[in-house]
């Protein structure tokens, strides 16, 4: 996969020198003591600096960036908006023209296997007649019981189309969250159907902290270190 080639001023590119030689003195550190706790705090508090300066040389770039990004893509948006809004004439309408084919093709199936049908009836009540006027009662008998065969109709296709496909897209919709969630309880839908909503359950966890007790939920504290100057 080709990178893709990004104009850095020297002054970045400078700066993110500056975070080269962090890892080796961080991997070198062993915190033993007061002395080595003093060196460790002091190293983080350079990696905020100069994470500081990454973000103040870098963030105006990527903003400049983003705003070009978006300048572009609302251009592109503009050009084809025309070409959207045909497409959201034409493609109804061939969907609607299509679907209607297709009844009318279904119904002309089902006249022809009534019309096959009918005169196979008559056919058979006919030969049963017969039969019956031979002397072979039997045989009109067999005839009246024997189902009479249809073979297979099918009417022709609506024309298809050059480049383009008709599709039958499911949808689908929750119209009863509560039932869902009790019918995945009672075992009848996959628990995958749902799933926990995080952004909820985060928030009640900061507020409640150890005091939540949800069922299915468990909450801990950790420790997170945040280097800062005064």
């Amino acid at each position: 996969m080709n990178e893709t080639v990004i104009d850095i001023t020297p002054e970045a590119m400078e700066v993110a020198t500056l975070a080269l030689s962090i890892p080796d003195a961080a991997k070198k550190l062993a915190i033993m003591d007061d002395v080595s706790l003093s060196i460790g705090n002091q190293l983080l508090l350079s990696i905020k600096d100069i994470r500081k300066q990454i973000s103040d040389t870098f963030d105006p770039l990527a903003k400049k960036a983003h705003e070009a990004h978006k300048a572009i893509i609302e251009q592109k948006k503009k050009a084809e908006a025309p070409l959207v809004e045909a497409e959201g004439i034409i493609k109804p309408a061939i969907s609607r023209y299509m679907a209607e084919a297709e009844r009318k093709r279904r119904e002309e199936e089902e006249r022809i296997r009534k019309e096959m049908e009918k005169r196979a009836e008559e056919e058979a009540l006919a030969a049963a007649i017969e039969a019956e006027d031979a002397g072979d009662l039997a045989e009109a008998e067999a005839i009246i019981n024997t189902p009479v065969f249809v073979p297979h109709v099918s009417a022709p296709p609506p024309p298809k189309l050059e480049g383009i496909s008709i599709r039958n897209i499911i949808k689908f919709e929750v119209t009863d969250l509560r039932a869902l969630v009790k019918a995945v309880a009672a075992g009848q839908v996959p628990i995958e159907a749902i799933k926990p909503n995080d952004v909820v359950i985060g928030a009640q966890a900061r507020s409640l902290r150890l005091s939540l007790h949800w069922p299915g939920v468990r909450v801990w504290a950790e420790d997170s270190v945040a280097a800062g100057r005064r």
